[in-house]
């Protein structure tokens, strides 16, 4: 795999106030194997940060710039007002052009973590082209999830226990450690610049935000909430609108599949801004790590044997080599939609285009919205001037009858069958007022009576002639 030209991509490292795991987190970066790869490093510092987390950073910086392959590095103030987290993501990611690694400062590394990345860009073809590839990719994680998290109460979900194959696609981008594609993270900045600021989203509603467990109350415009999804609730969270993006953009994540969920990153939940229950703030512990580790969140590390067991951390390395030496062909990725079902890539691009049309609708702003959403002008940035089209102008009746369609397809080649149909529609739906799902009924079936009236009229007229 090193034998491939390097990837143009730069390790985002974002640092505040917690001290010893940002000490954790560069330790394991540059432990890593890079045989000489020049990567690219920056340590995005939040505004406020702490003196010791700014002597870790230039530390960390002058060593990477000093090693063997070299690869530009710098220290990046963001300050000197803090942006939170979500802020750190997206402003002190927005003037880099290439791929991106961004990890938060909870995080720790695999030895192997950019092995991985070039093993599946061996298998799948240049990171570059892989936008445009069979699967509609947003990147590569290095985490491997245990848990459903867009479901409420969140579920266990391991998918080396029902799934044989080493990678699969899943329709949720990881924030614990994932490689973002250089094209897909322009758009999607471009994407939040409009769908996360008036009038589509309020984000001083996330102060007066009610209700708490499952009765936690939505945020944002209710025309553009995601179908049962209980990332529609996520405050100060700059991954609820990548959500949104890949949903309605039809976009998956590629992940690896070890036994134990052993992947190249894991995340060790330290206090913060998102890790209490309801992404509640929990006020930092700069110079502690937490002891209370969440095990459906924190996961082995492929080699992430302690140092004095090396020949462990080899056996372990060379087993992962070994298990993610032949990966499936890029059609025969299996593939599991927003909600964690088994699906297919024209499910989930079918589901993407009824969204995106049920939102054109509307009309005015929503339609210009829903046009970049999905990317049908070439990408957000060539969508934002798009004129406004008038509802149902550039949809004739029997679209419109497609569009609106309240059934659910599904793939029946799949584990599930019709089974796995009717669970689906119960998902879409369960969560809506009853009304809401009465009225989505009929308007389907007055369309479809209307297309009928329509063509039996045709059929009369022509006979009568």
């Amino acid at each position: 795999e090193f034998r491939a030209p390097p990837p143009p991509l730069t390790v985002v490292v974002m640092g505040w106030r917690r001290v010893q795991s940002l000490r954790r987190l560069l330790a394991s970066l540059e432990a890593a194997v890079y045989c000489g790869h020049a990567i690219e490093l920056r340590v995005l510092l939040d505004g406020g940060a702490a003196p010791t987390v700014r002597a870790l950073a230039d530390g960390a910086v002058a060593r990477w710039a000093a090693r063997g392959g070299g690869g530009a590095a710098a220290v990046v103030d963001l300050g000197p007002a803090s942006l939170g987290t979500r802020g750190v993501w997206i402003q002190g990611t927005a003037s880099i052009s290439t791929h991106i690694v961004p990890l938060e400062d909870d995080v720790e590394l695999s030895p192997l973590w950019y092995w991985w990345l070039l093993r599946a860009a061996a298998a799948y073809g240049p990171l570059h082209a892989l936008p445009r590839s069979a699967a509609p990719l947003a990147g590569i994680s290095l985490y491997t999830p245990r848990l459903n998290e867009i479901a409420y109460p969140q579920k266990s979900w391991r998918p080396d226990g029902f799934e044989r194959e080493k990678a699969f696609l899943l329709q949720v981008p990881c924030s614990w450690g994932s490689l973002f594609l250089a094209p897909v993270w322009r758009d999607f900045l471009a994407f939040y610049a409009t769908r996360a600021a008036p009038p589509f989203y309020d984000p001083s509603a996330e102060a007066r935000q009610r209700g708490a467990g499952a009765a936690r109350e939505p945020l944002g415009d209710g025309a553009l909430l995601l179908p049962a999804s209980r990332s529609n609730t996520w405050a100060r969270s700059w991954k609820r609108f990548m959500v949104d993006f890949m949903y309605g953009r039809g976009l998956v994540m590629l992940y690896p599949n070890l036994p134990r969920q052993a992947a190249f990153a894991t995340t060790y939940m330290e206090r913060g801004e998102h890790s209490a229950i309801d992404g509640i703030a929990e006020a930092v512990a700069p110079d502690a790590l937490r002891a209370d580790l969440d095990v459906h969140k924190t996961t082995p590390l492929v080699g992430g044997a302690p140092v004095e067991r090396s020949d462990a951390r080899v056996a372990d390395a060379r087993a992962a080599r070994a298990a993610l030496a032949t990966l499936p062909t890029a059609a025969a990725l299996p593939v599991y939609d927003l909600h964690h079902r088994r699906a297919s890539l024209g499910a989930v691009g079918r589901t993407a285009r009824r969204f995106t049309a049920r939102v054109a609708r509307r009309g005015g702003a929503y339609t210009a919205l829903a046009a970049a959403w999905s990317g049908e002008c070439g990408g957000f940035n060539a969508c934002r001037n798009a004129s406004a089209v008038a509802p149902g102008s550039s949809i004739d009746d029997d679209e419109e009858v497609e569009a609106a369609d309240v059934e659910v397809e599904v793939d029946h080649g799949t584990a599930g069958g019709d089974e796995a149909a009717e669970d689906t529609y119960l998902l879409e739906y369960h969560d809506l007022p009853i009304a809401a799902v009465v009225a989505a009924v009929v308007g389907a079936c007055a369309f479809a009576l209307h297309r009928r009236w329509r063509r039996r009229r045709a059929k009369l007229s022509t006979f009568s002639v």
